[in-house]
């Protein structure tokens, strides 16, 4: 094994020393995979590493410009449908930090997701991408046999201001 040795004689396994940035390397290769209008989900086994995510712009969808419910509702299903996306997926705006959710079963998902797309604007990008896992997937069982899944989110920022 190679090693590392300190000033002060202490050892490490070189491999520790580049163990973040290759982690880093390792995430950021799975996004080269990501450039184009349209990404297949990407796994290692059973481990997905990337999903299945569809690109355009808010203008190409067609959505921001429909209104009324069963029009967009309509336009939504056909939008859908035409992509060979799943019913259900993660929205997110290139103007926008983080995805939404959006049910294209759900007039009211769909009805919110062209309301969103309208304030956007027509060249704001946007990225689709499958919603993992699929309620049938969840596997946090209840008491009572019902299934949920759940997402834990943190998020951690030093207090300290930076020096400089």
């Amino acid at each position: 094994m190679v090693v590392a040795v300190g000033a002060d004689g202490s050892s490490r396994p070189l491999a520790d020393f580049f163990a973040l940035l290759m982690g880093w390397l390792a995430t950021d290769a799975f996004r080269l995979t990501s450039g184009g209008a349209y990404s297949p989900r990407v796994t290692l086994d059973r481990l997905v590493v990337g999903r299945e995510t569809w690109r355009t712009t808010v203008g190409e969808t067609g959505l921001g410009k429909v209104v009324g419910q069963q029009d967009q509702f309509l336009a939504g299903r056909r939008f859908r449908r035409r992509m060979g996306m799943p019913e259900r997926v993660f929205v997110r705006l290139s103007s926008e930090i983080k995805p939404v959710y959006v049910d294209f079963t759900s007039p009211r998902y769909i009805s919110s997701c062209c309301a969103m797309f309208r304030a956007a604007g027509d060249d704001v990008g946007v990225v689709f991408s499958e919603m993992l896992p699929e309620p049938d997937d969840a596997w946090l069982p209840d008491a009572a046999g019902r299934r949920y899944f759940f997402e834990l989110r943190l998020q951690f920022r030093d207090p300290a201001a930076p020096a400089g």
